[in-house]
């Protein structure tokens, strides 16, 4: 099915897109309709040289939200638009207007029974392996459509929100797909426009004592250093989690990141991660479209915060991994669509340590976050450490082999295991996987 341009009036015109960003956009949409992944930099400066061409990736941090940005590593992933406005993935966008006909016709006819699992696209609508796969990759990509499980299990099930049903309903063509994908992102892009014209004057305490004031409004401040966005905000080799919260609990939100760093994830916590002498809402932004997940620190009051609502809505557009953890409120609104971590405990820690552990089952983080895990079992320095690093592990679920061998090794190495704080929960993990601890002295 051949993708045909959309409305007369180009839209990455409308949005300042360059020839150069055209052409990278056009490349990863067609690295991802041919392998279901996106282009690495790596692969763009190698190409590049090749042919020996220029090789400038500084406008792919510019891009415009509605159609992709650097989401996880480095790699130019695109949205449903994105995909759309490339040109190169005609499969691919064909597979979101399916889907998209599949979950109206069902949210329609069944309401809050419409939700279909991966083996009833094969069963009911005669689709082969290799098309559920690319469901699977690309149900994330679609505002308003949501998936969740293990595909390869057959766990995988997708529905579709009230809301999007509305948005959705009077698609019958790939084309009418485009232009409601378009108008969203319109419609988004003329939010966070109206949102920073209407952005007040702060005045900010100087060390001296007195107060300078700056206007919030793009074009109104020139703050000039070598660091990039990127520098500023993120930790490199980090996973990126933006962490959602209201105001009154910053001191807790920024304690919560302090735990997670110890094992290589960087949190961003508005009120202390961006420098006075920014434009806040640009550098919310650019956490907001460049963080791998997003987590709601759900204390009273967050449900009422219209900023909390608008990341957590971001979140939604973006299709990334988002957890609730409820801290004395409910999930409710937007937070009610996704996963939520139960208790109402008021420890940081604690906190910290149910975000490690949901981390840890998200495929491009777990298998190197569970190492780690492992890694600070074994260097714990106290029984207290030992047996924190014990319960994350303990939490996750199932464990692999090689993982499972590390804590048997790490049991016999460690002078901190033994005894009745962290061995008992390292025995648990091994008997729940069908092992035994290894008898002391056998290494």
């Amino acid at each position: 099915m051949a993708i045909t341009p959309g409305p007369a009036d180009d839209f990455l015109d409308r949005l300042g897109v360059s020839e150069n960003l055209r052409s990278l956009i056009s490349r990863t949409a067609a690295e991802f309709e041919l392998n279901l992944k996106w282009t690495s930099f790596d692969d763009f400066a190698y190409e590049a040289a090749e042919a020996d061409a220029s090789f400038n990736l500084n406008e792919v941090f510019q891009m415009p939200s509605p159609l992709g940005g650097v989401w996880t590593s480095e790699e130019l992933s695109l949205t449903g638009l994105g995909l759309f406005e490339a040109r190169t993935a005609p499969n691919t966008c064909a597979t979101m207007f399916d889907l998209v006909l599949i979950c109206v016709d069902r949210k329609r006819r069944l309401r809050e029974g419409a939700a279909i699992g991966s083996g009833s696209l094969i069963d009911e609508y005669g689709w082969t392996s290799e098309a559920v796969q690319r469901a699977h990759e690309v149900i994330r990509l679609i505002p308003g459509l949501i998936g969740g499980g293990n595909e390869h299990e057959g766990s995988w099930q997708f529905d579709i929100f009230r809301g999007a049903l509305l948005e959705y309903r009077l698609v019958e063509s790939l084309e009418d797909l485009w232009a409601v994908l378009q108008r969203q992102a319109q419609e988004k892009l003329a939010l966070q426009e109206e949102g920073l014209r209407s952005a007040p004057t702060f005045g900010i305490s100087t060390d001296s004592g007195g107060v300078f004031e700056y206007d919030a409004r793009p074009g109104t401040l020139d703050a000039i250093d070598e660091q990039t966005p990127e520098e500023r905000l993120w930790r490199a080799d980090h996973i990126r989690v933006f962490l959602s919260h209201i105001h009154e609990y910053c001191e807790f939100a920024e304690d919560v990141c302090e735990v997670l760093r110890e094992l290589g994830v960087d949190g961003f916590v508005a009120h202390t991660t961006i420098e006075p002498s920014r434009v806040w809402q640009d550098e919310i932004e650019y956490a907001l479209n460049t963080s791998d997940v997003l987590v709601g620190l759900l204390h009273p009051g967050f449900a009422k915060s219209i900023w909390t609502q608008q990341e957590i809505g971001w979140a939604l557009g973006r299709g990334i991994p988002t957890l609730m953890v409820r801290l004395g409120e409910d999930p409710t609104g937007f937070s009610g669509n996704f996963q939520a971590s139960a208790g109402k405990s008021s420890s940081a820690r604690t906190t910290a340590s149910r975000i490690l552990v949901w981390l840890c089952t998200i495929a491009p983080f777990g298998p190197g976050l569970t190492r780690l895990l492992v890694a600070s079992l074994r260097g714990a320095t106290s029984y207290v450490d030992a047996k924190e690093a014990a319960l994350r592990l303990d939490e996750i679920g199932h464990l692999t082999s090689p993982i499972l061998d590390a804590i048997g090794e790490a049991y016999l190495l460690s002078n901190q295991i033994g005894g009745h704080v962290a061995e008992p929960i390292v025995e648990r993990i091994l008997k729940r996987h069908g092992r035994n601890l290894p008898p002391r002295g056998s290494r």
